[in-house]
């Protein structure tokens, strides 16, 4: 049985090639009758089905988006072992056999099938022409009949097609007179070239062909075909010819890519055939457009014009020998080779560092499958000897059917040469800022001496002369000491904000009640003394991030909150946090003085005070607190109402995140 089955699939292949009608463009003939077949059966969907070895190809369908399938897929298995039956299906839900029908299941859901099948005058049977629908009925007689008509007409169509291809190159090689030669080869729809056999000169071409590469005929005459198709293409085509120069049987090339005049790239197969011409051997080429036989397809020949005319350089190399078999224009043009010279080398001759033991122990991950792809930055050298600096992409694909090596190559010359000066640039910010860091520090530290013996002297002077002293003395020994006072708080501000750009990225897991514990210890006094109330949250969560700095982070802004109150009100002070996705928004709210808005977009710059009748701060403590949220990838902001309170508001990541100061 198996041994049947197999050989009613050969005899189907082979009538199929015959008529050379796989995988080809849709034609409106068969079109026609898909579209009649679904009319006259009231269904969504109707196909002319073909089957092969492994698959179904749909020469013509309506209402499908798909143009082949599996034949373990297709309905159409059972039909084309019963040539004379038509194949009903009500609902194929109820048949086991389809439960994994990829036309039964989502997103098609098709269950009812009638198929006829397409069986040639010997019995061969071709494919099917069925209908499909998404709810279960059954046909009539009349749509029954109807669709047997139809299938007949499509086997009757595929005979004619067949039929006129044969004919007209059976009148090409029968009629060799020029007259009725040139009749038919001029006015035919279809390209047609004439080449030398030996030579591939070309000897002339029909004004169809002119059309579909754009080239006049006294452009092309006289050329060779690799005007049209590219060198590798050129050579295989050539050693084939000559391989069958004494057959007599037309050929079909493979499709392979075809250049117009105006650069665009065109897939075609060609149709060849051995004639006489002016009493020379030569081939007759029938050129058959497949660029648009499918959207894929045509989306690989954009891809293959991308690929052929980028900047970035493409290469094509063997496994076993590491010959080149492909390389784009750009890397033609960036490394200086011709592509005859390029062909004949390897990649380890434009890379001067390894040797070709070293290069196959490079490659080596890729060849074996332990990696899928090897990025790295090399150097590359041109044909005359200058380097430029390249980052390689390296993957093993298939190359016309066999494993092969490809590499895009993107020349990063000028990228690293401004990598390396952004380094530098880099390292003298960082000593810049380190030195800065350093004298604002050890300039702080050493005016706390000269201003602890002003402070000093200041108040032994109160303690011994005070009560020789009238009132404006003793107001100017008030100011003095106040005013040093002031300025060791500055100096310590200044210690302070010094610190932020140099806190060590840490990581660590800081509970949020212990922060604020500490934050309200260290406050208790200003807290007690001024009747304030201060409210915290019920539920504490994990921080992560510098314990010390998100520490200072809530003791400058619960300080400011008890800081700036009207004389007649108690300090009323909420912390809060929401969880924002990915971050934490905390709050600290107070029912102070408020800001004005024309302090707003300068709040939290440094040495910026608020014109109030407190003589407190130095205008760096929410200078240092943006410091903190930044580096730690947050945001800080402020929403106030003058007289009546302020809130600030702040963000820091869930996931640990540092940024130097």
């Amino acid at each position: 049985m198996k041994d049947r089955t197999k050989e009613k699939d050969q005899d189907r292949l082979a009538v199929l090639r015959s008529y050379h009608i796989l995988d080809t463009l849709p034609e409106k003939e068969f079109d026609e009758i898909t579209k009649l077949a679904a009319f006259i059966c009231d269904t969504p969907v109707s196909l002319i089905s073909l089957s092969d070895k492994n698959k179904q190809f749909f020469k013509s369908r309506k209402g499908l988006d798909i143009a082949e399938i599996k034949r373990s897929d297709s309905f159409c298995s059972d039909a084309i072992n019963h040539p004379n039956d038509i194949t009903i299906i009500p609902d194929a839900r109820l048949d086991k056999r389809y439960s994994l029908n990829l036309l039964v299941n989502e997103p098609y859901s098709f269950i009812f099938y009638a198929g006829m099948p397409l069986t040639t005058s010997k019995g061969v049977v071709l494919g099917t022409l069925c209908v499909l629908d998404k709810q279960p009925r059954n046909l009539s007689l009349q749509q029954l009949e109807a669709l047997k008509t139809l299938a007949a007409q499509v086997v009757n169509l595929m005979e004619l097609r067949r039929n006129n291809m044969d004919m007209e190159l059976a009148e090409i090689r029968l009629k060799a007179s020029e007259a009725n030669y040139k009749s038919l080869f001029d006015f035919s729809p279809l390209p047609k070239i004439l080449l030398d056999i030996e030579t591939l000169e070309i000897l002339e071409v029909n004004v169809a062909a002119e059309e579909k590469y754009a080239y006049s005929k006294s452009e092309l005459k006289g050329r060779n075909m690799g005007i049209l198709i590219n060198e590798m293409d050129i050579n295989h085509f050539h050693d084939s010819l000559y391989e069958i120069k004494d057959s007599k049987k037309k050929i079909v090339f493979k499709p392979v890519i075809h250049r117009k005049k105006n650069g665009e790239l065109m897939q075609a197969e060609m149709i060849t055939q051995i004639i006489q011409y002016e009493n020379r051997p030569s081939i007759l080429a029938i050129v058959n457009d497949l660029t648009d036989k499918l959207n894929i397809e045509s989306d690989k020949s954009q891809l293959a014009s991308i690929l052929e005319n980028s900047l970035n350089e493409v290469y094509i190399f063997e496994i076993e020998n590491l010959k080149f078999l492909y390389a784009n224009k750009g890397a033609l043009k960036n490394i200086g080779y011709e592509w005859a010279e390029l062909k004949m080398l390897t990649p380890f001759y434009i890379k001067p560092e390894f040797n070709e033991e070293q290069f196959r122990a490079f490659i080596a991950p890729l060849l074996h499958d332990h990696k899928e792809k090897l990025i790295f930055v090399t150097r590359h050298r041109r044909k005359d000897g200058s380097l430029y600096d390249v980052e390689v992409h390296l993957q093993k694909m298939k190359f016309e059917g066999q494993p092969a090596f490809v590499a895009l190559i993107i020349d990063v010359t000028v990228s690293k040469s401004r990598e390396t000066k952004l380094e530098q640039l880099n390292g003298l910010l960082e000593k810049s800022n380190q030195e800065l860091s350093d004298f604002a520090y050890v300039t702080a530290h050493d005016l706390q001496e000269p201003l602890r013996m002003v402070s000093s002297f200041t108040t032994l002077l109160d303690r011994k002369y005070r009560d020789l002293l009238d009132e404006k003395g003793k107001a100017y020994i008030h100011h003095t000491v106040d005013g040093a006072k002031r300025m060791h708080q500055l100096i310590q501000d200044i210690l302070e904000y010094s610190k932020p750009g140099g806190i060590v990225a840490t990581n660590e897991s800081i509970k949020l009640d212990a922060i604020l514990e500490l934050v309200l210890n260290d406050l208790q006094n200003r807290i007690i003394s001024g009747s304030a109330k201060v409210k915290v949250p019920d539920k504490t969560i994990t921080l992560r991030g510098n314990q010390n700095a998100l520490y200072r982070l809530f003791l400058n802004l619960t300080s400011n909150a008890l800081k700036f109150i009207p004389e007649n009100r108690s300090p009323e002070v909420t912390i809060n946090w929401e969880d924002q996705n990915s971050n934490w928004e905390f709050s600290v709210s107070d029912n102070g003085i408020g800001i004005e808005k024309d302090y707003l977009p300068t709040l939290f710059k440094p040495f910026n005070r608020l014109k109030t009748k407190q003589t407190e701060g130095t205008g760096l403590g929410l200078a240092t607190c943006k410091k903190i949220v930044d580096q730690h990838g947050g945001k800080i902001w402020v929403e106030s109402i003058p007289g009546e309170g302020s809130q600030f508001f702040f963000t820091l990541p869930k996931e640990p995140f540092y940024s130097p100061g």
